[in-house]
């Protein structure tokens, strides 16, 4: 059967000397076997298998840019939150991200990949930076077959919210003083938040500048 299927011609009793000189010495005995006919000289080019077609759906990007107060470094950053919210449905989409510092824009940056059932369509967005007051971008057209670049504009963020409840109050400006020890206290990983102008210490001047914002007992973000 094997050798019917590989298109052969069976013989059940073949001489073992059919190959050999008629002056050399053989045995007769009868063996099996099966002739296969000629390779071709040439073989069929195999038909290439076509490439799936990649119908996954994109991954959208959206580029924010803010500003905060103080002198910053290039690649400096800010951790922070932001959030979608469609104009035409209640589900908000949230995001933590890191904000990093461009000196080109003097902005700190956020890139985020937006999920892949979003559609382009009008969005409310909400950004955070840590230790400042959230803010509020509204009826923003977003077109997701795109990279979309969001700036809030040259207006900076309020910093001073230390206990993260989007308010500025007298608690904050407590757990700011409790860092401020000296005239010129020492930016270390423990109090780093403290240094609103990112010059490496606490000073006067990152307290002014949280208390030019504190104009009434609680201060709320957007």
């Amino acid at each position: 059967n094997a050798c019917t299927d590989l298109n052969g011609l069976f013989n059940e009793c073949e001489s073992p000397c059919r190959y050999l000189d008629r002056s050399q010495a053989c045995i007769q005995l009868c063996i099996r076997v099966c002739k296969l006919p000629p390779l071709p000289s040439t073989f069929p080019t195999p038909t290439p298998t076509p490439s799936p077609i990649n119908n996954a759906p994109k991954i959208s990007t959206l580029i924010i840019s803010t500003k905060i107060p103080g002198t910053h470094q290039a690649g400096e950053q800010q951790s922070g939150h932001v959030g979608l919210f469609p104009k035409n449905s209640d589900i908000a989409y949230p995001f933590e991200t890191n904000f990093i510092y461009s000196p080109d824009s003097q902005s700190f940056v956020a890139t985020i990949e937006l999920p892949v059932e979003l559609t382009s369509q009008t969005f409310d967005i909400s950004l955070k930076l840590d230790k400042y007051l959230r803010r509020s971008i509204a009826d923003v057209k977003i077109d997701l077959a795109q990279i979309e670049n969001i700036d809030t504009g040259n207006t900076k963020g309020i910093p001073g919210d230390f206990n993260d409840d989007n308010k500025l109050t007298m608690a904050d400006i407590t757990l700011m003083l409790s860092q401020y020890t000296s005239l010129s206290t020492p930016a270390n990983t423990q109090n780093r938040r403290y240094d609103i102008n990112s010059d490496g210490a606490i000073t006067m001047a990152d307290i002014t500048m949280v208390l030019s914002n504190y104009t009434k007992l609680e201060t709320y973000g957007e």
